[in-house]
């Protein structure tokens, strides 16, 4: 049965992917007594266990209804939760983002029945956007897609999504970049502004392969075959700075790629605020040179890896050195 004390806010963070989403929601996981010591709930239900509401994304999304779902019965779910009668509830997922048709979350936020609701989303500028969630693309399945084609109608105009979700709740927008972050810390800056007076500490996850190890993983999928599981590649980009950063494009290429959409223009007509255009052209397009040597040794030295001595040579006289393809791109 739902508390008796008004419920006063409901706090959607709705993404964007590769914006900050992860460390944030596993902040909140980390922190659920603190926060509910401050009257916060950040809700068990809908997460699976998992940091997250994806479940609840996924379920008020009538695309991906597979059986009649009854908003009403989540948001029930979600009061009996209010066992120290928080007076705010925050619920966050970037799959959010992908609803349409807001007529579920309607129902589930009036079902929810909060005094004020907030809608919070962050967006990464569009180049570095696309090399982030292509490295996780990569990252996370066996597929084989050069960095070109991936990006062919992706990242376009965000004006349908911003005006939709404008009309549910106060929509805070904000740019994920290092001179619109508070203190450079999304944890910290989602909090502020979410206008919530508590501190929590920040921690970074989710890390993206990057670098040889980006290349060694397109390679793979490029050929069918599997690298190291998701969690292993994880982890080893941790290891070496090389291993997690992002790949070259040229400024006149990033130019051009930035041309062709019409993302940044349609976050900063809403944000009030150009984005921050990072140069990625001081970053090497893999394989380096020392791949070999670094890279290499390390998986036969610690993951009992070892690449067939024909493919390493072929590696090494340049042979897939176009797998990302990204020379393409600067063509009109």
């Amino acid at each position: 049965m739902a508390s008796k004390v008004n419920l006063k806010r409901v706090i959607l963070h709705i993404g964007r992917h590769k914006s900050g989403t992860s460390s944030i929601q596993h902040c909140l996981n980390r922190n659920v007594d603190l926060l509910s010591a401050a009257g916060i709930l950040y809700p068990k239900h809908g997460r699976g266990g998992r940091v997250a509401h994806h479940d609840i994304a996924k379920a008020l999304n009538p695309k991906l209804q597979q059986i009649q779902i009854n908003p009403t019965q989540i948001a029930e779910k979600i009061l009996v939760e209010r066992q120290k009668e928080e007076h705010t509830i925050i619920i966050s997922s970037e799959a959010f983002q992908n609803i349409c048709d807001l007529v579920n979350v309607k129902e589930f936020l009036k079902a929810l029945g909060p005094e004020n609701i907030t809608i919070i989303c962050y967006f990464r500028e569009h180049l570095d956007y696309a090399i982030a969630a292509y490295r996780q693309f990569i990252h996370a399945q066996t597929i084989y897609q050069p960095f070109g084609a991936y990006l062919s109608g992706k990242f376009e105009s965000q004006k349908n999504l911003i005006e939709n979700w404008k009309n549910y709740g106060d929509m805070k927008l904000k740019w994920f970049d290092h001179q619109s972050l508070e203190n450079n810390d999304v944890v910290v800056d989602f909090l502020k502004t979410a206008n919530l007076n508590i501190k929590l500490p920040s921690l970074r996850v989710n890390p993206s392969i990057g670098g040889d190890l980006l290349f060694l993983k397109l390679l793979h999928n490029y050929q069918g075959n599997e690298l190291l599981d998701y969690n292993q590649l994880s982890s080893i980009s941790t290891i070496a700075p090389e291993w997690s950063r992002p790949f070259q494009v040229d400024d006149c290429t990033a130019s051009k790629i930035r041309s062709r959409s019409e993302y940044n223009s349609s976050v900063a007509d809403a944000i009030g605020r150009e984005p921050y255009l990072k140069s990625f052209a001081e970053y090497e397009l893999p394989p380096s040179r020392d791949i070999d040597h670094q890279l290499l040794s390390y998986l036969e030295a610690n993951h009992n890896f070892s690449l067939d001595k024909q493919l390493k040579q072929q590696i090494l006289l340049g042979a897939f050195n176009n797998l990302m393809d990204c020379q393409a791109l600067s063509i009109t």
